[in-house]
């Protein structure tokens, strides 16, 4: 899977069609237990105070952790409330988390998984709230000195854990891709070097070769000189003796 962001050179083979709709069916149960844990945990909050912003709170862990109930309008932690934004931040996490799924869905990362489950049940649970009572209930306050952190809900914290795992996640698969990119480079550089003396060897061996024929050759020749050529006085003076040796047969 070369367009998923969570894989690299290490990363378990691809799943098969068969595994990868057994693997949709548990993200969609780890979803719904998600929806049925918060939509359980706002129902008892909303019975339990009736009116949000009253500013009363149930102490839990002495002052640090308190049940209240708050109306937001805004996203996870308030944030952007009461703004027409929200519903295109909602709309671009929707988009963007659904495409993240669908590029890894083939592959075979449990840790992976179980992420998409809590992050795709907490986005279903605000949404839920959204649209039955027109704000999300956030009910769990934490504090400690010098600390006043936003009021939430389970569907938040399991969307928070899910993305800082994805987080993580692709970073750790970004490191690795880079890592084994590196090493090909390695590689490839290491195998340029070992093969270019290689080939000046070879080019610096054909003059030597050259050479050494020439060298033959001319050992060859000195073995094996000509034979010289007769000389034409030579020839001649011959000629003349057998004219002599005719006319004094003659006469």
């Amino acid at each position: 899977m070369k367009n998923a962001p969570f894989t690299s050179g290490n990363s378990t083979p691809d799943l098969s069609a068969e595994w990868q709709r057994r693997w949709d069916v548990l993200v969609l149960a780890i979803a719904i237990a998600v929806i049925a844990i918060d939509q359980l945990s706002k129902s008892m909050i909303v019975n339990y105070f009736h009116t949000c912003d009253s500013g009363s709170y149930i102490p839990v862990i002495g002052n640090i952790l308190t049940f209240t109930y708050v109306c937001n309008t805004g996203t996870a932690f308030s944030i952007a409330a009461g703004s027409s934004v929200v519903y295109l931040l909602i709309a671009v996490a929707v988009v963007v988390i659904a495409w993240l799924y669908l590029s890894n869905r083939p592959i075979n990362n449990p840790t992976l998984k179980i992420t998409f489950g809590l992050i795709f049940g907490g986005a279903t649970g605000n949404i839920i709230d959204r649209y039955n009572r027109g704000s999300v209930v956030d009910f769990i306050h934490f504090t400690v000195p010098h600390f006043d952190f936003y009021v939430f809900n389970f569907a938040d914290s399991c969307i928070v854990v899910g993305m800082v795992i994805l987080a993580y996640m692709l970073l750790v698969s970004s490191r690795s891709s880079r890592a084994d990119t590196a090493t090909s480079d390695l590689i490839v550089d290491h195998a340029a070097e070992t093969q270019a003396p290689a080939e000046i060897s070879v080019e610096a061996a054909q003059p030597q070769k050259n050479t050494v024929s020439a060298a033959a050759t001319t050992a060859t020749a000195v073995k094996s000189p000509q034979k010289p050529a007769v000389s034409p006085i030579k020839k001649s003076s011959g000629a003349k003796s057998a004219a002599k040796s005719k006319t004094k047969h003659r006469s």
